[in-house]
């Protein structure tokens, strides 16, 4: 076995283990306990290590090579190359291109990628160098966003779409108006006593009755509805509830949610309510559209309580937020009446452990 007493600075020598890849190189120093090789040839396969590259190695993993006319110009071994970085090269913009200039707030367009996934969107806010867009569909594959989601996007990368050619897609009420924040706020006017319309009960819930009592008072956010900010206090809240029913399928689900809308307790407070049900796969949690009436639940949510609490969110009108006082008030009559006092007292538990605010006010928000 070779010693550290056996080489010196200028050996030529071959490293590496027993069994494994040996390189030519060549000894640059000698410390106390390794040699400084540097690398003469190529070494490496699925990684390669360059010429000139520099290993510690022990000298029992080195052998001199003793044939030196073998190898010419030993001395002027090339250093570590680097890197080469190619240089952008500017290209001119197409004819045609949008720019900050031409684009307007409003405005319907395409944003993507040129080899990727290509999604209708329109203009909200324009910015120094870049635009603000909200989709107007479905994007992603395999987590699929719905619409409403907003991106920072280049207007170089879009096109503009037509207004005739976006109808062929979308339905016609997207376009209705310039102004998406100030229909917004219409609707939050509109929608605020909404549940009281199809009451047929001689002594309506408070809820019903006056849905005023349960707003905050809070800021509206851009969809016109209260900051939503007792969110994850309501998630809390939930945990240890009775599920329910856990139903194998869409079919038994679906059914379910059909036997809840057409009960006569339902039908009293709410009226006749038009809510459908579909299967969402790529997505990370159930939720529900609102505008649509449309509830998309994972396979793993298809239980009684995940439905309902789901239900209650299009049943909730604007100005409330998603998880306010109103939506918590509803959500708690429904599981006391569609999965029963042991679920209702668990939650009314869980609602007072976690801070959860489901009474009304004492006077109605202005």
């Amino acid at each position: 076995m070779n010693t550290i007493s056996d080489f010196n600075k200028g050996d030529i020598v071959r490293f590496g283990r027993g069994q494994g890849e040996k390189t030519l190189g060549k000894v640059v120093k000698v410390n106390r306990k390794k040699l400084k090789v540097q690398q003469l040839e190529e070494r490496g396969r699925k990684k390669s290590h360059q010429v000139g590259s520099i290993w510690g190695v022990p000298p029992s993993l080195c052998e001199k090579v003793e044939d030196k006319k073998a190898f010419k110009r030993l001395d002027d071994t090339p250093p570590l190359s680097r890197r080469k970085v190619r240089k952008r090269v500017p290209t001119s913009s197409p004819s045609g291109t949008l720019t900050m200039e031409t684009v307007e707030v409003g405005d319907i367009l395409r944003f993507g990628s040129r080899q990727g996934e290509r999604t209708l969107a329109v203009v909200t806010k324009i910015n120094t160098k870049r635009i603000k867009v909200r989709t107007l569909e479905n994007r992603g594959v395999r987590k699929v966003r719905p619409p409403g989601a907003i991106y920072s996007v280049d207007p170089r990368g879009c096109e503009r779409v037509e207004k005739a050619h976006a109808n062929e897609v979308l339905p016609p009420e997207v376009f209705d108006t310039k102004d998406l924040d100030e229909k917004a706020a219409q609707d939050a006017e509109e929608g605020a006593l909404s549940l009281s319309e199809n009451c047929d009960l001689s002594d309506p819930p408070t809820y019903i009755k006056s849905s005023r009592r349960y707003l905050d008072g809070h800021s509206l956010s851009e969809f016109g509805c209260e900051h939503d900010s007792r969110k994850q206090k309501l998630y809390d809240s939930e945990r240890g509830v009775s599920k329910g029913s856990q139903f194998k399928n869409l079919h038994q689900a679906a059914k379910f949610l059909n036997k809840v809308l057409e009960s006569s307790w339902f039908q009293r407070r709410f009226g006749k309510v038009e809510v459908k049900m579909e299967m969402t796969q790529g997505w990370t949690k159930s939720y529900c559209r609102r505008t649509e009436g449309l509830l998309r639940m994972l396979p793993q949510h298809l239980n009684e309580r995940v439905i309902l609490h789901e239900l209650v969110h299009a049943l909730t009108p604007k100005p409330h937020a998603g998880h306010g006082r109103l939506f918590c008030a509803i959500y708690l009559d429904f599981v006391r009446h569609y999965i029963g006092e042991d679920a209702y007292d668990q939650l009314l538990k869980g609602y007072r452990r976690e801070g959860v605010k489901y009474a009304p006010n004492r006077s109605e928000k202005r």
